[in-house]
């Protein structure tokens, strides 16, 4: 078996022939067995610098020289990979560090008449960056790219054109190389809450929620005023269920931006969640005023009056929000269920139908016209909705237990039981299908069953004295 000193020489003696991957296979063997080995990081370092790999390698770097900071071609190589990546700061405070830790005055000088000159040139990609921000600002994201592209492999220290590029991957809806890109900017710059808030953007649409929280909280704690940060902060937060800390992130990002009404229609919703529906009503009226073009927040305003009982007023706001974009399914949806609140049974039945000309998935619309066409009586109609709502949504508890009563109701009491189970399985303490499936086993002479399931649905049960059958 080789050993770590063997495989030192050969992983050297391979770099050296130009073998390359072996070496940095062999590096990467050692490095395994020992993290800090100090010449395995420092030369794998050197080999990723001779590659343009400016980044990876300057970990390297700083790893060998964590455990031994007093080796000069250690600070030597760290510094020229800081100066060729344009690091101007980094590699200025570097310089520092490694004079006091015994680089010779010959190599100091050297290097710092190198990084003079790098920081001159430093003016070299300025029109081009200004260039790369005018095709993104443009749209021409492929162009962008392109010129990002060769930004960043002759200045890898320059964030901004690692920031663009991160932006024109998420656009071009590729997460992983905007997460990279994303991740390089931060890394360029630790202090800037800008990159930090694009990581989390980045983690949120992967819907890696608690990861995309900690970046965002970064990005507040480096710029408590970030509006955009606190913004997003509180959608993280909201996603997560944790509606309280959402809403003192919102009122943060809307004591900042007050104008935007993005921000007044998401506090709303998440007041909606907390129950607060007059403090969410004036958040939607808050979106409108500064939007009034917006056809969620009428559509939100109008689930706040109908909850308040405003029937009129949320009929209104439905209408509206359908006469801004007649393709807006849940609003067609909502409206249904005025309609149904108000007794106009056929405008709640094709307002339902609307919304699934426009999305036949929706499931909550096809829950809703199985039990419009159930108050009809028309059950075949309405078994047929049900049964469209539990095959485009599996885990939807209501829609078995309305599944389960139009069968039940049609004597087919075995699929009832099977569906009203289903129904509980998905929801516990669902009180109404518990019921329906006390109700489907007495019926089926299963009467202990019945009427312990109807105990069990609220507590306590009548006796029918002509029948012996007991019903809730």
């Amino acid at each position: 078996m080789q050993t770590v000193e063997n495989a030192l020489l050969s992983a050297v003696e391979a770099h050296e022939k130009g073998d390359l991957s072996s070496a940095e296979q062999l590096y990467l063997a050692i490095l395994n067995v020992i993290p800090g080995h100090p010449d395995a990081n420092h030369n794998l370092g050197v080999l990723l610098s001779s590659q343009n790999k400016l980044l990876q390698a300057q970990d390297y770097f700083r790893e060998a020289l964590r455990g031994y900071p007093k080796v000069p071609q250690f600070w030597e190589s760290y510094v020229e990979c800081l100066v060729n990546a344009c690091f101007i700061k980094d590699a200025k405070f570097a310089l520092e560090e490694a004079r006091s830790n015994g680089l010779s005055m010959e190599i100091y000088t050297k290097l710092k008449q190198k990084l003079s000159l790098v920081r001159k040139s430093l003016g070299l990609p300025k029109h081009k960056l200004r260039r790369l921000i005018e095709l993104f600002q443009a749209g021409e994201l492929n162009e962008a790219e392109h010129e990002g592209l060769i930004l960043v492999k002759n200045w890898p220290g320059l964030q901004q054109a690692w920031k663009i590029l991160g932006a024109v991957y998420k656009q071009t809806h590729r997460l992983h190389e905007s997460l990279d890109a994303f991740q390089t900017a931060a890394r360029l710059d630790k202090s800037d809450p800008e990159a930090i808030n694009n990581i989390g953007v980045v983690l949120l649409e992967q819907r890696q929620f608690e990861a995309a929280e900690r970046f965002f909280r970064k990005a507040v704690s480096l710029s408590p005023k970030y509006a955009e940060a606190n913004f997003n902060l509180g959608v993280v937060l909201e996603k997560l269920g944790r509606f309280l800390d959402s809403e003192a992130s919102y009122r943060s990002s809307l004591a900042i931006m007050p104008d935007n009404a993005a921000v007044h229609l998401n506090l709303g919703n998440v007041l909606h969640q907390l129950g607060k529906l007059e403090e969410a009503s004036q958040c939607f009226y808050g979106a409108l005023a500064i939007k009034p073009d917006n056809p969620d927040a009428h559509n939100n305003l109008g689930v706040m009056l109908q909850q308040l009982g405003r029937l009129e007023e949320s009929e209104a706001c439905y209408f509206k929000a359908l006469t801004l974009d007649n393709n807006f399914a849940r609003a067609y949806n909502n409206l249904s269920v005025v309609f149904l609140e108000q007794g106009r049974l056929d405008l709640a039945i094709g307002s339902c139908e609307k919304a699934l000309i426009v999305d036949p998935s929706y499931a909550e619309a096809h829950l809703n016209l199985g039990t419009f066409l159930s108050e009809k009586g028309y059950l075949d109609r309405a078994e047929k909705s049900f049964q469209e709502a539990v095959d485009n949504q599996p885990d939807y508890a209501e829609a078995y237990e309305g599944l389960g009563k139009i069968l039940q109701s049609k004597g087919k009491v075995d699929l009832a039981i099977i569906n009203f189970e289903k129904a509980i399985s998905l929801k516990a303490g669902f009180d109404e299908a518990i019921a329906g499936l006390g109700k489907a086993f007495m019926s089926k002479s299963r009467h202990r069953e019945g009427i312990d399931m109807l105990r069990s649905a609220n507590g306590y049960i009548s006796l029918d004295l002509e029948t012996g059958l007991a019903f809730l």
